[in-house]
């Protein structure tokens, strides 16, 4: 979160940002649970609030697990995102999940993506 700030507090009002910075958070965890579970497309679901994206969501020091497609029938992409309608509630419900499944260490204080 202190990169994202550095990098866009000239260009992104402080309530935006923080809520860009939930984003990436919940995206960061979504992404870790969907590498860890073989990346097919029902682990990104999310009760209808995660995204499969074919384009690297890193970001300065924060960097995505993935980049591989997937070789088999799932249609799977390379990293699962969370979607901008998701609500803060659905967000929040799906890092305690993700991070319940998976280590998120790196979007706690002291994390790189933190």
């Amino acid at each position: 979160m202190q990169w994202i700030a550095r990098q866009f507090k000239k260009e992104i009002p402080a309530p935006n940002l923080m809520i860009l910075c939930f984003m990436l958070y919940a995206s960061f965890a979504m992404n870790a649970y969907y590498q860890a579970r073989g990346m097919h497309y029902w682990n990104c679901d999310f009760g209808n609030s995660g995204l499969i994206s074919l384009t690297d969501p890193s970001y300065g020091n924060c960097t995505y697990e993935g980049g591989e497609t997937a070789m088999d029938d799932s249609n799977s992409g390379n990293w699962c995102v969370a979607s901008p309608s998701a609500s803060d509630d659905q967000l929040q419900a799906n890092i305690e999940f993700a991070c319940g499944k998976v280590d998120c260490s790196i979007i706690r204080s002291g994390g790189a993506c933190f």
